[in-house]
């Protein structure tokens, strides 16, 4: 369901341009993330690209520039011992004995842009990078955008589960100052994986071959976004296959119970401000009645696929979430 995101994506590689992918849902976006380094994607071009992905999240708390860099350079390390580039290799090592600083980085990658290759750095979950207090300085993410837009030895790819723009607020709030954003240059490589449209959804399903009975399932509560549908059908076709007695009906229960988990414990709510979650709910009681103040919100909700306009009423796009916030206390879980 995301044929075209990553064609965009592999558009914007393959011509040394960066971009991030926006979501709600962790494992989504990494899935996609992870999938841009698959080499038949890119033709004749894959020769020339060295792929590099880290999870910022997986980085430890004290993780330094130096202790990035030496691991998002391994796979060149690896790439100059296969092409025996001298010249390179005599670089990456004077870098690597000076700890990666600033005026080595720009040289090495000099030499690769010389050596007519493009580092592609795929990085996870970048808005952890708050929690990082040596990475999430100016410094460090000036270095990145610089190598990203001064030459083509170099584009960035990365996740996050809010707007490029709300990134920015939340690391210079951090700091305690505003700059210009950093990541401005890739606002036009900025994308959402937001809900499919009615005839890709029904697309999707055709492909599928499900019964009627499956099918109605998916249309009445499901919904329409990627990831939603991933969950949905894989859990339907495991149910045919160990020929359940209601393949249907277990389906349906064990996708609540999934559903139940993202909104409490595990992608949802961690992306959410406290505002964002309590519009959400309102619109999934029945309770919103004040657009006007929370144009934002709603934008952005409606962008990742959760809510659409109806009628002139917002409405939850999956009626999963309908029925699992219908009778839950918004206070408790907008607490945050």
């Amino acid at each position: 369901g995301r044929e075209k995101e990553t064609r965009r994506l592999v558009n914007r590689i393959k011509t040394g341009q960066s971009g991030v992918i926006i979501g709600i849902f962790g494992q989504e976006r990494t899935e996609l993330l992870t999938s841009l380094r698959d080499k038949n994607l890119y033709g004749r071009e894959v020769n020339h690209l060295i792929f590099s992905i880290i999870d910022i999240a997986g980085l430890e708390e004290d993780c330094t520039p130096e202790q990035f860099w030496r691991m998002a350079l391994e796979v060149l390390r690896e790439k100059i011992f296969q092409t025996n580039s001298k010249t390179l290799g005599k670089t990456f090592s004077d870098c690597q004995a000076n700890n990666f600083s600033q005026s080595c980085l720009d040289k090495l990658f000099e030499e690769i842009n010389k050596a007519g290759l493009r580092l592609v750095l795929l990085l996870d979950r970048f808005h952890e990078i708050l929690h990082k207090p040596d990475l999430n300085k100016i410094t460090f993410l000036g270095k990145l955008r610089s190598l990203s837009t001064t030459s083509s030895s170099s584009c960035l790819v990365m996740t996050a589960h809010e707007s490029l723009r709300k990134l920015h607020e939340e690391i210079t709030q951090e700091w305690g100052y505003s700059t210009s954003p950093f990541f401005n240059f890739m606002d036009v490589g900025e994308i959402t994986l937001g809900a499919l449209s009615e005839s890709d959804r029904d697309r999707v399903l055709k492909k599928l071959k499900l019964s009627k009975e499956a099918q109605a399932f998916i249309k009445n509560e499901v919904g329409r976004h990627p990831y939603l549908l991933g969950i949905a059908t894989r859990r339907l076709i495991d149910a045919y296959e160990a020929q359940e007695n209601n393949p249907v009906e277990v389906t349906k229960q064990d996708f609540y119970q999934h559903c139940e988990a993202l909104l409490y414990d595990d992608s949802m709510q961690p992306a959410w401000s406290s505002i964002m979650c309590q519009v959400f709910v309102q619109i999934a009681q029945g309770k919103f009645s004040s657009p006007d103040a929370h144009k934002a919100e709603l934008k952005e909700l409606e962008k990742q696929g959760l809510i659409k306009p109806e009628n002139g009423q917002w409405q939850v796009l999956s009626p999963v979430f309908v029925k699992l916030l219908t009778e839950q206390d918004i206070s408790t879980l907008c607490s945050k």
